[in-house]
């Protein structure tokens, strides 16, 4: 079975209440990347000598295959508080994929990561909703 067939399979099984009033037809290309293996990045840092506030920063770079109907060959999970989220994006240039993801579920994801099957995905739908997520199965 493909990726893409499993991911529309799974699509299929989200709730309702995970996709109102989305219309069935992406307006681009789904971006699923087949995870592979990852990095984890912890970091700490201090923007310039004018804002002296220590920040901290939070990441999961992915690494894999792209399905075949896809380009993307990597991908970034960035664990921010809730003020700091952003809504996923593509990077057609480097082929990546970057999801912001409140920092309280980072064990979830840690034990996703865990699993022998992972896949990421982003798709972009006609009524401008933008969507991303991490999937992975035991």
């Amino acid at each position: 079975m493909s990726s893409d067939t499993i991911f529309e399979a799974i699509l299929k099984t989200l709730p309702e209440a995970a996709l109102p009033d989305i219309p069935n037809r992406f307006l681009a290309p789904r971006q699923i990347l087949i995870v592979e293996g990852f990095t984890m990045i912890s970091a700490g840092f201090q923007h310039s000598v004018q804002d002296p506030a220590s920040q901290s920063l939070y990441s999961i770079r992915l690494h894999g295959k792209p399905s075949p109907s896809s380009d993307v060959t990597s991908g970034y999970i960035h664990f921010s508080d809730r003020m700091g989220l952003k809504p996923p994006n593509w990077i057609h240039e480097r082929k990546e994929l970057n999801i912001w993801m409140d920092i309280r579920g980072m064990d979830h994801t840690l034990i996703q990561l865990g699993h022998p099957t992972r896949y990421m995905w982003r798709g972009e739908f006609a009524n401008g909703h933008v969507y991303a997520d991490l999937h992975s199965t035991l």
